[in-house]
């Protein structure tokens, strides 16, 4: 080992046996001034210089430098000790204790309280896993860090983390990790399926619980999602998000957005989404996105559109993009102060509205030109999904909606415009069918269309055929009449069944059961009664043959206004031409319960 000793002020040169002891001394007086228990030795150098001084005495060493202070090895090109003070190290500079490493091209060790000062290509590795930066400030006795840089990396394997910032806060003590400066943190790491990535202004990772908090224009990207808030939660086991302040999630083309949206999945699939406060969702069907990825080692997003190139970015600059959609089967609309989404393993298989639940729902334009748009809105609102697809949909509570049926003309010209049709519908409970394309309400139902209003406890729609049934429920129940075999319990009165009644214009007739055309205009109603010129008429079954003709089987006609009238004409068949006459055959007198005579037939203009 090379050596050379001095004293200010005096400037005699001393020998080898000399300059040994004055180290070892001055490394007593190192030991004793330093507040760590363990001295401090050096164990090897080519070359080293002593100057005594009054305070402190300082040793200079070049060459190979190797110090040790316990179990933990330190080496370095050059150092400058200040004894009782510093411990400045230059050059490769390696911290070493077991598996944990700390590298930087200078550090200067402060004894007293056990802070290091690294600057230059920093790296700081241990069993979770390693950081690295410009410049790091170590406070051992804290077990704590503070790292900074134009690039600051963090890569623990063991808990699953790449992440990339301006600044970082490591407490080992504590197990909290801070991150700063907008940080770009991968989550599930190295996996790049089920990882996900986190950009924000701040983030904080907790070791020992797995979560984390991110604040500040939060943007998260995971397997075909990408989502934005201004704070969120995450929960890895389990592995949950919770979205906060104007969330909002793009995922497989549809865009659901709210006050506070949760998110829990299993296995990197999807399996709860919660949203409360102004819910929306907005669905697109048979659509592609833009897949989002970040690459580890720089940190940068990168997004490949199509077979484009690819795109590099600064994540803090990039926000969250609209979907890109390809012929979208269907589109619709769901609103609500609390939505919830559903999936069976990573599929989405129903949508639950609550809260002044809203819903629009536009198939594509059918073969013919035919555009569709339906409204609702009631208490809540939920959405069947098989295979991608809307099915079914359920509504509760004062229920209202809109059926708007657009065609295009058949002809084009110029001056030729397209044709509307409108069905207002209301009920307590309403369901959407779109496999079968139907539509049933039950619990005072009703549907207008025009002049055409229908009121019944049930009423089922076939929107392909327009074709109408609509069912009366006896006065003692609670369920709907809706079996077709309609017997009426033995031809039962009018008044034990609440009614269906049909009003077109100014004529009503109410019944106990209806099936009615909206495009032919004819229709069928049993145990029916109608009003017309102080005068009504009812039957078993009165067929609509269009807006002025019915016909009438097991017909009665009286002036008397009651349910059950004390006379009244009855008919085995009669044919009503509205305003013009009655015609029938063979006619029978009733004086309550009692036929007087009968008639072959009769013409009642």
């Amino acid at each position: 080992m090379g050596h050379r000793g001095a004293r200010r002020g005096k400037g005699e040169r001393t020998s080898l046996r000399s300059a040994i002891v004055s180290l070892g001394v001055s490394l007593l007086l190192l030991a004793a001034g330093n507040t760590a228990a363990t001295p401090i030795k050096l164990k090897q150098s080519d070359f080293f210089e002593l100057i005594r001084g009054s305070a402190q005495d300082t040793i200079y060493t070049f060459g190979n430098v190797r110090f040790a202070q316990g179990d933990t090895e330190v080496f370095c090109d050059s150092a400058v000790w200040i004894v009782n003070r510093t411990l400045h190290l230059w050059g490769s500079v390696r911290f070493k204790e077991g598996s944990t490493l700390l590298e930087a091209d200078s550090i200067v060790y402060r004894l007293v309280d056990s802070v290091m000062n690294a600057r230059g290509s920093v790296r700081y590795q241990d069993e979770q896993g390693q950081l690295i930066a410009d410049s790091m400030v170590y406070r051992i006795k804290d077990s704590m860090l503070y790292a900074s840089g134009d690039s600051v990396i963090l890569i623990s394997e063991a808990d699953s983390i790449h992440a990339v910032c301006g600044e970082a806060y490591l407490d080992q003590a504590a197990g909290i990790l801070e991150m700063l400066g907008r940080p770009i943190v991968r989550f599930g790491y190295p996996d790049t399926i089920e990882s996900q990535v986190v950009v924000a202004d701040y983030i904080r990772y907790e070791y020992d619980t797995k979560s984390a908090i991110a604040r500040g224009a939060v943007r998260i990207t995971r397997q075909g999602m990408n989502a934005e808030s201004a704070c969120a939660q995450f929960d890895r086991q389990p592995d949950r998000i919770r979205l906060y302040d104007s969330a909002r999630v793009l995922w497989e083309g549809n865009d659901i957005s709210g006050e506070f949206i949760s998110l829990r999945t299993s296995g990197g699939q999807p399996e709860l989404i919660d949203i409360y406060g102004n819910g929306e969702a907005r669905f697109v069907g048979d659509s592609t996105t833009d897949t989002v990825d970040v690459a580890p080692d720089t940190g940068l997003i990168e997004s490949t559109i199509g077979d484009s190139d690819s795109l590099s970015f600064d994540s803090s600059e990039a926000p969250i993009s609209e979907p890109e959609t390809a012929q979208p089967t269907s589109s619709s609309i769901l609103r609500g102060e609390q939505l919830r989404f559903t999936f069976e393993n990573g599929k989405l298989r129903r949508v639950d509205s609550y809260g002044q639940a809203y819903s629009v729902y536009a198939p594509p334009v059918g073969p013919r030109g035919i555009r569709v748009n339906n409204t609702a809105s009631g208490d809540s609102i939920r959405l069947h999904i098989e295979n991608d697809s809307l099915r079914k949909v359920e509504m509760f509570g004062s229920v209202q909606g809109t059926y708007v049926e657009t065609r295009a003309p058949a002809q084009p010209a110029p001056d030729s415009a397209e044709s509307q049709d409108t069905i207002e519908y209301r009920g307590e409970y309403v369901v959407f069918d779109l496999l079968d394309s139907s539509m049933a309400l039950s619990g005072r139902a009703v549907v207008e269309q025009g002049t055409m209003f229908l009121q019944a406890d049930s009423i089922s729609y076939l929107i392909t055929r327009k074709f109408l049934k609509a069912y009366a429920t006896p006065v003692d129940s609670s369920e709907p009449n809706d079996s077709l075999d309609l017997t009426l319990a033995d031809n039962a009165p009018l008044s034990d069944f609440h009614r269906v009644t049909l009003i077109d214009g100014s004529q009503q007739i109410d019944g106990q059961y209806l099936e009615f055309s909206l495009e032919t205009d004819r229709g069928l109603i049993l145990q029916s009664r109608t009003g017309y010129d102080q005068a009504f008429y009812g039957g078993s079954e009165l067929y609509r043959e269009n807006e002025e003709v019915y016909f009438v089987d097991e017909g009665i006609y009286t002036t008397c206004g009651l349910d059950t009238p004390h006379f009244r004409f009855w008919s085995k068949h009669m044919k009503l031409i509205n305003g013009e006459k009655v015609v029938a055959k063979p006619v029978v007198l009733f004086i309550e319960k009692i036929p007087l005579f009968v008639l072959a037939g009769v013409s009642v203009v």
